[in-house]
């Protein structure tokens, strides 16, 4: 029997299909657990503390996804004395981690039947970055009238996503979630030159300045934009299959025996 812990529901439906699960709501026997890990701010945070202070004294197999790298240095040391194994979406990992990357659902193209009126022409609203100058800033001055945000948004009321990250994300190989969330409510992503792990997942919507963003804006169609995100979605089959639920819950599995 295997518990899990804040685990989103098709990647819990995978699993069941080939193991028996449980909620760990109540603390019952379990052989193993996973755990994908969340802050402090998160409400799964409290039932996460509970569990995973009950099992490791158990001395069970253990998985922790570290999804938005949380962990902290002392929080490993205490964990890593049990039987606990640690994964995180970098492909440069820190000491005693795992390369998993945010497992997608591909099956899902929902995306094709998406909002066609888009009022927003590109989006971003995540942390302060040096490249949001040099790819929303320095645009928006060059091109202002062109509909930008950078605050609150719904990812079906914009065209473009810029995958900016900090110096750290492009040089540790780390991609944002909002790429995948963009794409899944039909929005374009379109990803900066300097995030060099991810050239061939992208292939062509790759820019590296301002002209070429607006090279994309002004001329792709609702009809292009879907086409690139399906054209992303067969990279990631082809090239980068540890993206895929699939290989996530064959990862996850594995690592308990």
């Amino acid at each position: 029997m295997i518990g899990t812990v804040n685990l989103d529901d098709k990647i819990v439906k995978r699993i069941s299909d080939r193991e028996e699960i449980t909620s760990i709501s109540t603390l019952p026997y379990v052989d193993s657990l996973i755990i994908d890990w969340v802050g402090k701010d998160h409400d799964g945070f409290v039932d996460q503390v509970k569990a995973t202070d009950h099992y490791v004294r158990r001395r069970i197999p253990i998985i922790i996804y570290d999804r938005y790298m949380k962990i902290t240095s002392k929080e490993y040391k205490w964990l890593s004395k049990f039987n606990v194994k640690f994964f995180e979406p970098r492909l440069k990992c820190r000491y005693g981690f795992s390369y998993l990357p945010q497992w997608q659902d591909l099956n899902n193209l929902s995306f094709l039947e998406s909002n066609n009126d888009r009022p927003i022409d590109i989006a971003y609203n995540g942390p302060e970055v040096d490249a949001i100058e040099k790819y929303y800033t320095f645009y928006k001055e060059k091109y202002p009238d062109r509909k930008i945000s950078l605050d609150s948004f719904f990812w079906d009321q914009v065209k473009f996503h810029i995958a900016i990250g900090s110096k750290d994300d492009y040089s540790q190989g780390y991609l944002s979630s909002d790429v995948f969330e963009a794409m899944k409510h039909g929005c374009m992503v379109i990803l900066p030159y300097e995030h060099k792990y991810f050239h061939c997942m992208f292939k062509h919507d790759i820019v590296n300045d301002i002209d070429l963003i607006e090279y994309f804006v002004s001329t792709f169609t609702h009809t292009m934009r879907e086409d690139a995100i399906y054209g992303v979605y067969r990279n990631i089959l082809k090239y980068y299959q540890e993206f895929t639920i699939d290989y996530a819950v064959d990862k996850l599995l594995g690592a308990l025996k």
